[in-house]
């Protein structure tokens, strides 16, 4: 008889989730918020249709508050 597989709550890449977020000018943000440490890239053709290119930032429960609080204002001045 198999082995039935727990589900390990511990593993933060287990509860990784992806958050695609649109932006206008999604290479320069990319590589704004990289400059400062986060790793947000850009998505575009032919990894997703054309015109709907947009940025992915991978969330995990590693992250702490401070962490996501410091990325989504590295987004938003990159933004202007």
């Amino acid at each position: 008889m198999p082995r039935r597989l727990e589900p390990c709550m511990d593993d933060h890449l287990a509860r990784a989730r992806n958050i695609e977020i649109q932006a206008a000018q999604k290479r320069a943000v990319s590589e704004a918020v990289l400059a400062r440490g986060f790793l947000i890239p850009a998505i575009r053709y032919p990894t997703v249709p054309r015109g709907a290119a947009r940025l992915r930032a991978a969330i995990m429960a590693a992250h702490t508050p401070e962490t996501l609080r410091a990325a989504a204002a590295a987004i938003a001045e990159s933004l202007g």
